[in-house]
C-alpha cells in the first residue's frame, strides 16, 4: 500500500491522544554504548543458532556455547519437510534429539515452523534463484497446520514425547513473508513477485492455521513470523485483508536489520525524513525504506492505532564482520571492531527504549558463521574456524547476567 488508506486515516485520527502523545516525542535518541561491566537487562536477549541435523555433536557444542554465554533461549528452525517428507508420516528423531539437547543445557527453544516438503508447494512454480522457500499450495494450509499441532502436541505445554524435555511455549509461524525470497508468489504474465498478493496469501494462512489450533491457543504463544525490517506497509496489507489480523497472533516479530544500500551500516540513531501522510498519525520517517533501527516505534505504534496491542520481539538482528571490511562484493561487512561498537550501542539503545519500542526480547543473529560467499554469512558470535570473536562475545555476555 503506497499511501495511507483515507478509512484508516480516519480511524486512526480518533485516538487523537495517543497520537498526540506519540507525535510529540522526539525521535529516539543516541545513548553512548555501555562498559562491560554486570548489566541488569529489562529484556531478554537470546540467541538464533542454525544446526547440522546429522551431526549431534556439534549441536551438542552449539548447546554447550549458549550456556556459557548465559543464554536462556534460542530460536532455530524446526524444518516442516526434515519430518514429513512423506506425506502424513512423521519422523520425529531429529527434532526429538534437538528439543533433548536443549532440555539438557537449560535452553528453551523458539521453534520457527517453516521450510516445507516439496509436496506442500505449488508444482508448476520454479523456485528462481534466491529464493529459498516458495509460498504453500493453499491445498497445504491444513497439512502444515496439522503438522504444527502436531509438534505442539508433542513438545508443547502438555507434550507427551517419549524424551526428557523442556515444554515449547512459545510457536513461530513462518520466516520472513514479506520478501519473495521466503514466501515467493507468482503473479502476472512475467511471473514477478507480488507483495500485495503474497500478504493475502499469507492472511488466508494465517487463518487456516490459527483456526486450527483450536484449545491449544490457551496454552502457547503465537509468535508472528519475523517481518524483513520495521515493515508497516506490509502489515497495511495484511489488516486492510482482515481487520482482527491482530487477533491472529500474541508477539509481533521484526528482523530490524539497519544495513546501509550504500555499504555499512546506518548509525544506530539514524532516521530519514518524515512522510507528510504518515507524520500525523505519529509515525516516523519515512514509509518506503523501513531499515532503521529506531522504526520498530513505527510497528508498535501500527498495532495500537489498529486497537491490537502486541508486544515486540526482534527476532533476528546482527552484522557481518571480518578483519578488513568491505569488498566490492559486499560492501555490507564490516570490521569487527566496528561490529563491536555498534553491538553495543545497538543493544544500549534496546535498553534505553524498551518501553517506546515495546520490546520484550532480542535474538540475536547469529552463534556461529555459515558458508556463503564473500563473507555474507559471518555473522556469527564464532568464527566458521570455531574461534570465539570475543568482543563481541563478551558484549553479549553483559546482557546475560546469571
Amino acid at each position: 500500500m503506497n499511501i495511507v488508506s483515507k478509512k484508516f486515516m480516519k480511524v486512526a485520527l480518533t485516538a487523537l491522544p495517543v497520537i498526540l502523545m506519540t507525535a510529540s516525542t522526539p525521535p529516539l535518541a543516541y545513548a553512548a554504548p555501555p562498559t562491560q561491566q554486570a548489566i541488569q537487562p529489562n529484556f531478554k536477549l537470546g540467541m538464533n543458532f542454525l544446526w547440522d541435523k546429522g551431526n549431534a555433536q556439534k549441536l551438542e557444542s552449539s548447546f554447550q556455547r549458549m550456556q556459557a554465554m548465559g543464554i536462556k533461549t534460542a530460536r532455530t528452525d524446526f524444518e516442516w519437510r526434515d519430518v514429513e517428507k512423506v506425506k502424513g508420516v512423521y519422523n520425529w528423531g531429529k527434532l526429538d534429539k534437538l528439543v533433548e539437547l536443549a532440555h539438557q543445557h537449560n535452553v528453551e527453544l523458539l521453534p520457527i515452523v517453516h521450510y516445507a516438503p516439496k509436496w506442500a508447494v505449488p508444482r508448476n512454480v520454479k523456485k528462481p534463484e534466491g529464493v529459498y522457500e516458495l509460498a504453500l499450495s493453499e491445498e497445504s494450509y491444513d497439512e502444515y497446520s496439522d503438522f504444527l499441532n502436531a509438534a505442539i502436541d508433542r513438545y508443547g505445554p502438555k507434550g507427551n514425547a517419549p524424551i526428557e524435555f523442556t515444554p515449547i511455549q512459545n510457536w513461530q509461524i513462518w520466516n520472513e513473508p514479506n520478501i519473495k525470497e521466503f514466501w515467493y508468489v507468482e503473479s502476472g504474465y512475467f511471473k514477478s513477485w507480488d507483495m500485495p498478493k503474497a500478504a493475502d496469501k499469507f492472511v488466508d494462512f494465517m487463518k487456516v492455521v490459527t483456526d486450527g489450533l483450536g484449545q491449544r491457543r490457551d496454552d502457547i504463544t503465537v509468535v508472528h513470523a519475523g517481518l524483513s525490517k520495521s515493515d508497516i506497509s506490509y502489515m497495511w496489507h495484511l489488516w486492510d485483508n482482515d481487520p482482527s489480523y491482530g487477533d491472529r497472533f500474541d508477539v509481533m516479530a521484526v528482523h530490524s536489520y539497519f544495513f546501509n544500500p550504500q555499504g555499512g551500516v546506518r548509525p544506530v540513531d539514524s532516521i530519514d525524513k518524515d512522510d507528510k501522510d504518515y507524520a500525523p498519525l505519529g509515525f516516523i520517517g519515512s514509509k518506503d525504506d523501513h531499515g532503521y533501527l529506531q522504526k520498530i516505534f513505527n510497528v508498535k505504534l501500527f498495532m495500537d492505532l489498529k486497537k491490537t496491542p502486541k508486544p515486540v520481539w526482534v527476532t533476528e538482528i546482527g552484522f557481518m564482520a571480518n578483519e578488513t571490511g568491505s569488498t566490492s562484493k559486499n560492501p555490507w561487512v564490516i570490521k569487527e571492531d566496528k561490529a563491536l561498537s555498534i553491538t553495543a550501542e545497538t543493544l544500549k539503545y534496546f535498553q534505553d527504549h524498551k518501553q517506546r519500542l515495546g520490546i520484550d526480547r532480542v535474538y540475536w543473529f547469529v552463534l556461529d558463521d555459515y558458508n556463503f560467499p564473500h563473507d555474507m554469512g559471518n555473522f556469527g558470535v564464532y568464527r566458521s574456524n570455531g574461534s570465539a570473536r570475543s568482543a563481541i562475545k563478551n558484549t553479549l555476555d553483559a546482557y546475560t547476567p546469571e
